[in-house]
């Protein structure tokens, strides 16, 4: 069966990335960006040098900066940066747009869409450094073997409005919204695409116990699948590329080797349409 491609409604057009739904762009491709290096002596691996993995994000499927709610799904867009010496100069930087948005894109008001949300890092050799961004720039569910890249994002596409229906009516039944506008007002917007409308009215509903945006897309989804051979579990999104990312890194940190990504890790089985680094 073929997979929905592109967003859930037509204010998710601009989208530029995210569960990760999110927003996302290319289907099977989550190309790194790479920046200048510098001359310095500890690309011969001397020195002891600084690795920064950052986390960005922005709400799924909107192309305005930062992110609303907690309660609906983000695009995350992962970045490494290297430092030897001044911190404030960088030796080499590479970025995972997982689908979405690069680093530093402004969004119509000229506000810079992604935020970042966390930081970590490690010391290591520039010559270890540079093994480990070798590694992330292809540390990707996508490819040979690994689970299919989820997208909701084209507005023509009859299976999506399908999608879109389902949600609908998922958070008709178990949002609860005490603000000016009723939980009816709310759901509408979300029926009609006005994402912007819809999560502002969010911040004044709740669902009920147990249920949240993530069973409602997987319920959604999964309604859509019922009538093939086809699982979720077939699938990732943007942010199962973010935790694979996320993995890597934090295995660096700490045993201090560059352990390669695998598609077939767990990370990547199923959509993760919520992630908190």
């Amino acid at each position: 069966m073929r997979i929905i491609a592109r967003v859930l409604a037509p204010a998710f057009l601009a989208l530029a990335a995210s569960f990760c739904l999110s927003a996302c762009s290319g289907e099977d491709a989550a190309p790194a960006g790479a920046g200048a290096e510098t001359d310095d002596a500890d690309v011969k691996g001397a020195g002891t040098c600084t690795g920064t993995f950052r986390f960005l994000q922005k709400d799924a499927y909107k192309s305005t900066a930062g992110r609303s709610t907690p309660a609906w799904p983000p695009h995350t867009t992962t970045v490494l940066d290297i430092s030897c010496g001044d911190p404030a100069t960088l030796a080499a930087t590479s970025f995972q747009a997982n689908y979405g948005t690069e680093p530093g894109e402004k969004d119509a008001n000229g506000q810079v869409i992604l935020v970042e949300v966390k930081a970590v890092e490690a010391k290591a050799k520039r010559a270890d450094l540079d093994k480990l961004a070798a590694a992330f720039a292809l540390c990707t569910c996508s490819g040979e073997g690994g689970t299919k890249f989820l997208s909701l994002t084209d507005v023509k596409d009859g299976e999506v409005q399908k999608v879109v229906a389902e949600l609908t009516s998922y958070a008709g039944k178990h949002l609860v919204c005490t603000g000016d506008k009723s939980t009816a007002d709310v759901v509408g917007l979300l029926e009609a695409g006005d994402l912007n409308g819809f999560l502002a009215g969010l911040a004044n509903c709740t669902f009920e116990a147990g249920e949240n945006f993530e069973e409602g897309f997987n319920e959604a989804l999964g309604k859509l699948l019922q009538a093939s051979a086809t699982t979720l579990k077939g699938y990732h999104v943007c942010n199962n590329n973010a935790a694979l990312q996320e993995q890597l890194f934090t295995t660096f940190r700490d045993t201090g080797k560059v352990v390669a990504c695998t598609n077939t890790s767990e990370l990547c089985s199923g959509p993760r349409w919520f992630f908190t680094p």
